[in-house]
C-alpha cells in the first residue's frame, strides 16, 4: 500500500462538468453508484490508453475527491500508471509518493476530455462492447 497523504485529488477547472456528466449518465457504464474516485480512475486508465497526459492550468476548487477514498487497489493502479510513465521504481519512495498522484492527476485531465468525446461519438447501443473493445486493445 502507498499510504498517501490524505488530500483532495485535482481535477481541471474544465472538467468537472464533464465528470458530472459522466456520473449523471448511468446507462454509460451501467453502475449504480458510480463514485467520483471510479470514474478518475477510468480517466486516467483512458488517459494512459490515449497517451494523453497534460498538466492542470486551472485547478477546480476543492478537488474531486479526497485521496483517502482511494482503496489499496486503486492505490496499486495508480502505483501502475506511475511505474509506466517514469520508468524508475524510486517513484514509489517514500520521498516522492506525491508524484504518483500527480501523475495520475495529470493522465485524468488529458483522459476525461478523450473520454467525453468518445463517448459522445458512440452510440448508446453499441457502446458497452465498444468501450470493451476500446480497453481491451
Amino acid at each position: 500500500m502507498l499510504e498517501l497523504k490524505d488530500r483532495p485529488v485535482v481535477i481541471g477547472n474544465e472538467d468537472r462538468e464533464l465528470y458530472d456528466r459522466l456520473k449523471e449518465t448511468e446507462e454509460i457504464f451501467r453502475v449504480k453508484g458510480l463514485e467520483w474516485k471510479d470514474i478518475f480512475i477510468i480517466a486516467v486508465g483512458w488517459g494512459v490508453r490515449k497517451n494523453s497526459r497534460k498538466q492542470i492550468q486551472k485547478q477546480y476548487s476543492g478537488g474531486l475527491f479526497r485521496t483517502s477514498y482511494l482503496r489499496e487497489e486503486d492505490e496499486a493502479l495508480l502505483a501502475a500508471v506511475a511505474l509506466y510513465d517514469a520508468s524508475d521504481e524510486k517513484i514509489l519512495a517514500d520521498g516522492e509518493k506525491e508524484k504518483v498522484v500527480e501523475i495520475a492527476e495529470e493522465y485524468a485531465h488529458g483522459g476525461i476530455h478523450e473520454l467525453w468525446d468518445w463517448v459522445q461519438s458512440t452510440p448508446l447501443e453499441t457502446f458497452e462492447k465498444d468501450f470493451e473493445a476500446e480497453v481491451v486493445k
